[in-house]
């Protein structure tokens, strides 16, 4: 009889690797089937095309995660732009 909390550990990693193979699965279904890869990869992100949606009514807003930092991207596009 294995110890009560290896048990529970085992079971923890047969769940969260159950639910990861069915994520992909699910996710190359929809790519394969349906087409529908547009839902599920993100496009690489254009700070021009981020610029030009917005306006002095409709500003920018950046939320930053740790390790993110747009601001070398922001200050390029200010140097292509004038």
């Amino acid at each position: 009889m294995l110890p009560r909390t290896l048990t529970l550990t085992l079971a923890l990693t047969l769940t969260l690797t159950l639910t990861l193979t069915l994520t992909l699965a699910l996710a190359l279904a929809l790519t394969l089937t349906l087409a529908l890869s547009r839902y599920i990869e993100q496009p690489p992100f254009s700070m021009r095309e981020t610029f030009e949606d917005s306006s002095a009514p409709t500003p920018l807003f950046f939320v930053l995660f740790p390790g993110v930092d747009p601001g070398a991207e922001i200050e390029k596009l200010g140097r292509q732009l004038g």
